[in-house]
Formats: C-alpha cells, sequence, structure tokens
C-alpha cells in the first residue's frame, strides 16, 4: 500500500467519523455532506458509506416527520421507529441509537410521561442507557403514584441489578403478599425466589421464602385483600409465622405456642418446614 492509499484511507476514515458525529447530533445536513463528499472523491465506494448515508436520509426524514407533530404522539412514534429500526453494531450508527433513546427520554420527561405502551415505560428506555440509578429513581417516584405490581416488580428489579438486595427483597415479598395472581416473573433476578414460586406456588411463596432464607419477613399491609380461599390460607400462614417469631422474640412462650400450634392447624407441610428451622436454630440435643 503506498502513501497515497494510506492518506486516502485515513482520511475516508476521519470524514465517516465527522459523518456519524453530525448524524447523533441530528445535524443531518452536515452528515449527508460528509457522506456524500467520500462517494463523490472515491472512486470505488464501500458499501457502508452508502449505509450511512442512507442511515442518514431514513433520520432525517422521520424526525422531519416529529416537526408539528404533538409531543405527546412523538412519544410512541419514535419509540416504534426505534424499535423497528435494524440498527448495525457499528459505533457510528449505535451513536445514533443512543441519541435517539435520549432524545426520547428527555421529550418524556418534559411531558410528564411514564408510559409509552401499557408494557414499556421510561425506566426501560433508561436501564437500555445503563441509566440504572435514574431509573431506579423514576420507579421510586411512581411508585408513590401507582403502588401496584407493575411498578413494584420493576422497582425490585433493578434494585437487584443496582445491588440494593434487601429493598429488591422487601419489594418482591410485597408484591407476593398483596397480588401473587399478578406476578411478573421476567422481572424476577433472584433464582431462590424463582424456585421458591416454582415449588410452593406464587400464594405460599413469602412463607416458605421466608423459611428457606429468600424472602424477609415483614409486616402484611393492612390494605391486602385475599382474592381466593388459597391467598387467605397463604395471608394467614404468613401472618402466624410473624407473630410466632414475634412472640418468641419477646420470650412469650405461652403466645409463641399458640401461634406455632394454629400454623401447624393452618399450614401443616409449612409448619413441618419451620419446625426443621427451628431445630436447627436449637443446636444438637
Amino acid at each position: 500500500m503506498t502513501y497515497s492509499q494510506l492518506s486516502i484511507f485515513s482520511w475516508q476514515t476521519e470524514k465517516m467519523a465527522e459523518g456519524f458525529r453530525k448524524l447523533a447530533d441530528f445535524d443531518f445536513d452536515a452528515a449527508r455532506q460528509a457522506f456524500q463528499e467520500i462517494i463523490q472523491k472515491q472512486e470505488v465506494v464501500e458499501q457502508k458509506v452508502h449505509d450511512a448515508l442512507e442511515v442518514t436520509l431514513y433520520w432525517e426524514n422521520i424526525m422531519g416527520h416529529c416537526i408539528g407533530t404533538s409531543r405527546d404522539q412523538i412519544i410512541p412514534y419514535l419509540y416504534r421507529e426505534i424499535i423497528h429500526f435494524d440498527f448495525s453494531n457499528t459505533w457510528g450508527i449505535q451513536s445514533l441509537r443512543k441519541s435517539l433513546l435520549d432524545h426520547l427520554v428527555s421529550i418524556m420527561y418534559d411531558e410528564h410521561q411514564f408510559y409509552i405502551t401499557a408494557d414499556v415505560c421510561l425506566s426501560d428506555l433508561l436501564i437500555e442507557l445503563d441509566r440504572n440509578d435514574e431509573a431506579e429513581r423514576v420507579l421510586t417516584d411512581q411508585m408513590k403514584q401507582e403502588p401496584g405490581n407493575n411498578i413494584r416488580f420493576r422497582l425490585a428489579q433493578i434494585q437487584w441489578v443496582n445491588g440494593k438486595r434487601n429493598k429488591a427483597k422487601i419489594n418482591y415479598v410485597l408484591g407476593l403478599l398483596l397480588a401473587p395472581g399478578n406476578i411478573f416473573l421476567d422481572r424476577i433476578e433472584s433464582p431462590e425466589i424463582q424456585e421458591t414460586i416454582d415449588m410452593h406456588g406464587p400464594e405460599m411463596a413469602p412463607a416458605y421464602g421466608w423459611v428457606n432464607g429468600a424472602l424477609p419477613l415483614v409486616r402484611v399491609p393492612e390494605t391486602v385483600i385475599a382474592y381466593s380461599v388459597t391467598h387467605r390460607k397463604a395471608l394467614r400462614s404468613y401472618q402466624l409465622l410473624g407473630m410466632a417469631e414475634e412472640s418468641a422474640r419477646v420470650k412469650d412462650a405461652e403466645a409463641c405456642f399458640n401461634y406455632r400450634k394454629k400454623l401447624k392447624e393452618t399450614a401443616p407441610d409449612l409448619y413441618d418446614v419451620y419446625f426443621t428451622l427451628l431445630s436447627k436454630r436449637r443446636g444438637p440435643m
């Protein structure tokens, strides 16, 4: 390869980088000019240059369509275009994708809009952008407005990913206590919790989860409403576990005995597992 060829290669590389930087800034005129200049000056033009120009023209058209469109309508429109577009794995195209997601997030903040669709929300975009701490803050704020399992399990998932395992477990167990019929298995990061649900069902998972150490023992919220006979039995079992443990903590032997007896009557299989735990606590006789 001659020096001249090296110079041409270096020039094209720099010009491509310039074009991609302009594209990521949504400066479509400058990006188009950069890619067209390569095409005009090179005798043999690589396909990637034509592809870059095609991507530029496509997104210039999309962003142009957004002008004059109400911002609440731009959000679902732009999201659909992003998820359906085939972004290549090159740094320049990925930079464009990141800029588009950042732009979409910015619009959602401005419009105070949390959801894009029923299944996709602002926190999903933030996670996609590796802005996990920000996603947790957004979900925490949303949880105050919408304390349902959809948000609770999303929050638990990102807390787990962010290393806040204890907080995540509390939200997981609350979700299972409040609405075991509406759990989001794809949001559960803990293999132990997944296994407990698989083995014992979502209703009984909080109780068995505490006995095996996968979940904490928390106070059952007063707002909980049993949606089935199984759920009612599970809630009662969990409450008896909590009362038995609290009685043991304050050294009320009679109350502790009575609560454990009621637990054995209510859920004998759970009681057997609990009794094994108690035996381990006491140690060898």
